[in-house]
């Protein structure tokens, strides 16, 4: 099963209404120095502009809150919080330079070899996604990237030079992305940044259409509009609570370590005794009674085998080896060979091997709380604003389309999405009514969710097509 752990941060502001606002402003240097082709725009979205050759910008929009983006190579990028729901002045931008756009360290030491390649296929599986519209995606600059891999902590962290720029063949658009921040450790995935998006052609796609459509249904913004809609249930969604608790069926490390030690020090050793084969020049193993007397002598006193091996045989044992089936030869020197074909169990083996194998279970189980959850068992309302607010963990099923192959295979295959999330250090944290999470670090998504990457979002106003 292909199941991540993923934390997204979109940085944005909320729009409360739909009536339409023009936001005016000019980009100059520190110095007001005019800057043209500096790149305007509303993070997460596809309204954005450039600046014309007197720094000047204008873009359309809804009113209400959001963030403005401003950014241009070799100045720091600035993000204004803006409102449109009052009149303001024409904005002003001042860009500074940045004189560590990058961690020099780190770019002098980029070498575009085999551990770069490798790091970068990383960096796309756990940034893009894995999923069949992360396979439609192209970055377009990948030398911008630079990798550092901490070999203590396994942390494979990103930078970049200048903004990411992916072509999305899969849902029709262009995308600039100003990487801010990117981890990655073990299956835990972290990264935030500023995200402007184009449409690839002027006419929109039929099939970028249904791209866009299908990436919407059961994703996390459908899901969190649909809480803002109450429409949970017309949507697809059904929700339960479960509680996160210690396996039973798994022993604790302390066990588990200690049987993993005991069977280390039982050198080619199973769950079956091992037994030698005896051998005489002068006595005929043919013969039961002289081969019994010699396997009762060499078993019952120390030998060499029973020295390196550590091995003790019961009388029961010995008489069952005995009265067993022995495969007998003699070679063309004469000498005599007897194997014995009966197999021992040794209990304390295999009982110490029952334990170290159960190493594989999960550590945690989830355990039902209770089913069917109506949006008051997780939701606080304040006024007009909504909030999260539970205990333990959400399971949230979308019923209405079945996992892709690519998530996990085998008979487990779900014929729905299953996703999970939890709050992070926080009793509860507001919902956007653009359908997304105004404090993303607040909540844990794992599960289908977990597999769904960058490559599966859509901007902010994407507003899916009445069928």
């Amino acid at each position: 099963m292909r199941i991540g752990i993923f934390v997204f941060i979109v940085l944005f502001f909320t729009a409360n209404s739909f009536s339409q606002s023009i936001i005016k402003g000019k980009v100059t240097t520190h110095k007001n120095e005019p800057l043209e082709g500096a790149s305007v725009y509303l993070n997460n979205t596809t309204i954005g502009t450039t600046t014309n050759e007197k720094g000047e910008f204008q873009l359309k929009t809804h009113k209400g809150n959001y963030e403005l983006i401003v950014s241009f190579i070799g100045f720091k990028t600035v993000q204004l919080n803006i409102n449109t729901n009052t009149k303001t002045k024409p904005l002003l931008c001042k860009l500074k330079p940045d004189t560590n756009i990058l961690n020099e360290v780190v770019i002098q030491k980029t070498k575009y070899d085999d551990d770069w390649k490798y790091n970068l296929s990383r960096f796309k599986k756990a940034f893009l996604g894995k999923t069949e519209l992360a396979s439609q995606c192209l970055i377009l600059n990948p030398k911008v990237l630079h990798f550092n891999f901490d070999k203590k902590t396994n942390k494979l962290s990103a930078y970049a030079s200048k903004p990411l720029q992916i072509k999305h063949k899969g849902l029709g658009y262009l995308i600039y992305y100003d990487l801010v921040e990117f981890s990655l450790i073990n299956n835990r995935i972290l990264f935030s940044g500023y995200t402007k998006y184009q449409n690839l052609n002027i006419t929109i796609k039929n099939k970028w259409k249904a791209n866009r459509l299908k990436a919407y249904n059961g994703s996390r913004m459908h899901f969190y509009r649909s809480i803002i809609k109450d429409e949970l249930d017309i949507a697809g969604f059904k929700i339960n609570q479960l509680q996160k608790v210690l396996n039973p069926e798994r022993p604790h490390d302390s066990i588990i370590n200690e049987a993993k030690l005991k069977l280390a020090s039982k050198p080619n050793f199973n769950s079956f005794k091992k037994l030698p084969t005896f051998h005489s020049n002068k006595l005929n193993l043919f013969n039961k009674k002289i081969r019994s007397s010699l396997v009762r002598r060499m078993l019952t006193k120390e030998t060499h085998f029973t020295k390196k091996f550590k091995i003790k045989f019961s009388k029961e044992e010995i008489n069952k080896i005995i009265n067993g089936p022995f495969h007998v030869r003699k070679d063309s020197k004469g000498l005599y060979y007897a194997t014995p074909k009966t197999k021992l169990y040794d209990k304390e083996t295999d009982s110490l091997s029952f334990i170290a194998r159960k190493e594989h279970l999960k550590r945690h189980i989830n355990k039902p709380v209770k089913k069917n959850l109506i949006l008051d068992d997780f939701i606080i309302k304040k006024g007009t604003s909504f909030y999260l607010s539970f205990p333990y963990l959400l399971e949230i099923n979308y019923l209405n389309e079945p996992e892709e192959d690519n998530y996990r295979f085998g008979k487990a295959k779900l014929d729905y999405q299953q996703s999970f999330i939890s709050l992070i250090n926080t009793k509860e944290t507001p919902i956007s009514r653009k359908g997304v999470l105004i404090e993303p670090f607040t909540v844990l998504h794992e599960g289908y969710w977990g597999y769904e990457a960058f490559a599966n979002m859509l901007p902010l106003d994407y507003r899916p097509l009445n069928k």
